[in-house]
């Protein structure tokens, strides 16, 4: 983009619209974040050489999320804010065991889980200053 800069200068003070797909690929494509109104879906996606992968400043909502993923099937949330509302969250088919430790209490609580139309489902209640742990235990059958 020109304009703006020093005289003499290149004239490219200012971000290329193009900066935004690398963040977004990582984001949408390894972690397969989709948003929607009641929360966010994750299909994590890592390449086979990679053993986690970590995003941060995710904004959703009121709220800043981390999210980590794991070749082992470990997807981790920290959130920093958020609303009253619950948050919903979907990952794809298979046994997963959800867990919420809230900050100040240190013992994590279980959160309840559902299928609908072969996705994971869970609902998180207070999520403001959590951390929400997804563990893969399994296809649906086992």
């Amino acid at each position: 983009m020109q304009g703006g800069g020093t005289p003499g200068g290149l004239g490219l003070d200012h971000e290329f619209f193009e900066s935004v797909l690398v963040p977004q690929v990582m984001l949408n494509g390894f972690l397969g974040f989709q948003p929607a109104g009641d929360g966010f879906s994750l299909n994590p996606r890592l390449p086979s050489s990679w053993p986690e992968l970590t995003i941060d400043r995710i904004r959703f909502h009121d709220a800043t999320l981390r999210i980590r993923a794991t070749a082992k099937g470990v997807v981790e949330i920290q959130t920093q804010g958020g609303d009253d509302e619950p948050i919903t969250l979907r990952l794809p088919e298979a046994n997963y065991r959800c867990s919420v430790v809230r900050a100040p209490e240190p013992a994590p609580e279980t959160i309840p889980s559902r299928r609908e139309r072969g996705i994971f489902v869970a609902e998180i209640r207070r999520w403001d200053q959590a951390t929400i742990r997804l563990e893969r235990l399994g296809a649906p059958d086992q």
